[in-house]
């Protein structure tokens, strides 16, 4: 009797994941298979069992281009971080404090500062002005990184604001950082898209002091802005 009452052994199928067909691997991995090859001859040397301890995932501060291709991530502050702290203390940041190609620019929501590298929007812009053709620009714009930001929650679910998966900070940045390069490598084999999740709610922040050497900066984007949508809307 007490050997009948012991839990029944589930044995997991060891077959083969590249035998299953296209479609249904797609589904399970999120990856194509020629991806997915790719991927394991990169980590082949490197690939070892971790454990776990409890904390939860964080946002993260994204750059992509028109191609939803993401190509700066910051995923070191926890989610209370304010956007334009992060932004302010970001590697890509100080670069571009050093060497700026003028005439480009990145697109950054109203949670970021005005900067002459990083257009935000015009607050109270009056219909048909060329401050409302601008903010309609600039919406089309940021809509990509909105995009971009579906898309990688719908592929990697632990993404998601909602999914609290427990893990160490340094480790929640190495997995946001693994899902945003198998993100890429996604957009470069041209694996389907799946449905795009509703976006989640930003949160709204609330305006963050300029320092000194802000101000000076914003009113040199200021100037800029203006020019621009003199001359451009």
């Amino acid at each position: 009797m007490e050997r009948d009452l012991r839990r029944q052994r589930v044995y997991r199928d060891k077959c083969n994941p590249f035998d299953q067909s296209d479609e249904e691997f797609i589904n399970y991995f999120r990856l194509s298979k020629s991806a997915a090859w790719y991927v394991i001859e990169s980590l082949r040397n490197d690939l070892s069992k971790r454990s776990i301890s409890r904390h939860t995932l964080s946002p993260e501060q994204k750059i992509c281009d028109v191609n939803m291709r993401i190509l700066n991530i910051n995923a070191k502050y926890p989610g209370s971080t304010h956007d334009a702290f992060i932004w302010r203390h970001s590697t890509i940041r100080n670069a571009l404090l050093v060497n700026n190609e003028a005439g480009s620019w990145l697109i950054g929501d109203a949670g970021y500062p005005l900067e002459p590298w990083l257009m935000t929007p015009i607050s109270n812009a009056d219909e048909d002005s060329p401050s409302a053709r601008y903010n309609d620009a600039h919406t089309r714009a940021r809509n990509t990184i909105e995009r971009c930001n579906g898309l990688l929650k719908s592929r990697f679910r632990c993404c998601q604001r909602s999914r609290q998966l427990h893990y160490s900070p340094e480790k929640d940045g190495l997995i946001i950082n693994a899902c945003v390069i198998l993100h890429n490598i996604c957009i470069h084999y041209n694996v389907r898209h799946f449905p795009i999740e509703e976006l989640e709610e930003d949160i709204a922040w609330g305006p963050m002091p300029h320092d000194n050497c802000t101000n000076s900066l914003r009113d040199e984007a200021v100037a800029l802005r203006t020019s621009l949508n003199m001359t451009r809307f």
